[in-house]
């Protein structure tokens, strides 16, 4: 009945999509990139349709095409970090998650990946700042909580370490396994399993 427009072609290949036809779909999520290239959502579209198919290259193709267009959507910054992560490019993933603050998102799940991808490659410093702006933003979060009071005991900041380990442990206390997952060498300092085993007594 009229000309057709990108979000029509983006909701023609989500039908298509939810039908199990690839082919059809990547075909209109491309004509919804062409007819409107600053939409995201058909740079999303084919992005994460690849990522869910474990063909990384192809969404790291497109996730960066839609960067070269838009470098300041945080969307794209979260898939792109997380495609990074994928092929062990841990900078790359950590500028992409900077990215995403930088350019305002504050979601959770942002900062505390940051944070475990500094960790990962030894930026601690750079991890306690990125959990030290968090705390501003989710002052009770025990995910927070335990990154900060492990980071502390990592830079040699005991005594910190001690006061944010029982913050966090007051917090929500069957969260401490997560200290185990992230910093396992902490997780098994006799200081701290003591202050664990006497907080749950």
């Amino acid at each position: 009945l009229e000309d057709p427009t990108a979000f029509a072609y983006y909701r023609i290949g989500e039908c298509y999509n939810k039908m199990g036809n690839k082919d059809l779909s990547v075909q209109y999520y491309k004509k919804t990139a062409k007819e409107d290239p600053l939409l995201d959502k058909g740079w999303l579209a084919l992005t994460k349709l690849y990522y869910n198919e474990k063909n990384y290259q192809k969404s790291l193709y497109y996730i960066n095409k839609a960067l070269s267009i838009d470098d300041t959507n945080t969307l794209y910054w979260r898939m792109y970090s997380e495609i990074c992560l994928k092929f062990n490019l841990f900078e790359e993933a950590a500028s992409g998650f900077y990215n995403c603050i930088d350019n305002g998102d504050d979601n959770l799940d942002i900062y505390l990946g940051f944070s475990d991808v500094l960790n990962f490659i030894g930026e601690f410093e750079d991890s306690m700042l990125v959990m030290s702006t968090a705390i501003e933003t989710y002052p009770h979060h025990a995910d927070v909580e335990y990154r900060i009071a492990c980071l502390c005991y990592v830079l040699g900041k005991n005594s910190d370490g001690v006061f944010f380990l029982q913050k966090a442990l007051k917090t929500d206390y069957d969260s401490h396994t997560l200290m185990k997952e992230i910093f396992p060498s902490i997780f098994e300092l006799n200081a701290v399993k003591t202050i664990i085993s006497e907080f749950k007594s």
